[in-house]
């Protein structure tokens, strides 16, 4: 064979297996991309939410969906879908998750913070916080924060993890 038919067969060769890692990656997520689009949907007619901007779930004691949306009014809205029925609270009532960024790195000097979103504390909603301290080894820490006044609420340690 020719170099000139060897480039062919590897481009070949190549676009098969971008082809072939392409539909696998959506085989794998399909299942994932499905049930955020059930929660958008359940969202849009349970709470009203003429657009939906964004739909995460999260595992924490239970299973559930945030999803934050704009409602009727043009109000930016949270929505809490859970097996027991919905929560819903306007982004105007709550602490923005900056202001909550704010109050960690006061309370911690130093944090890193990973995360902050949407989260339910005791079947409240809540603004959870994911962090390490360098002070304390790297070790990584869960606070949870009020949701409308951001006041601190709890902390949990992370036993045996720490940060690279």
């Amino acid at each position: 064979m020719t170099p000139r038919r060897w480039a062919a067969v590897a481009a070949a060769a190549l676009l098969l297996a971008v082809i072939a890692i392409h539909q696998y990656y959506r085989v794998i997520q399909q299942p994932v991309w499905n049930e955020e689009r059930e929660a958008s949907a359940r969202a849009k007619e349970l709470a009203g939410l003429t657009e939906v901007l964004r739909a995460e779930k999260v595992v924490w004691d239970e299973t559930f969906w945030i999803v934050k949306g704009i409602d009727g009014d043009g109000e930016e809205v949270w929505v809490w879908l859970r097996d027991r029925g919905i929560r819903t609270v306007k982004a105007a009532e709550a602490v923005s998750p900056d202001e909550v960024k704010e109050r960690v790195r006061s309370r911690y000097a130093g944090a890193d913070i990973v995360r902050i979103r949407p989260g339910l504390l005791q079947g409240e909603p809540a603004w959870e916080v994911f962090y390490s301290l360098p002070d304390a080894g790297g070790k990584y820490f869960y606070d949870f924060y009020d949701f409308k006044d951001g006041t601190h609420k709890v902390t949990y340690r992370i036993p045996g993890r720490t940060a690279d």
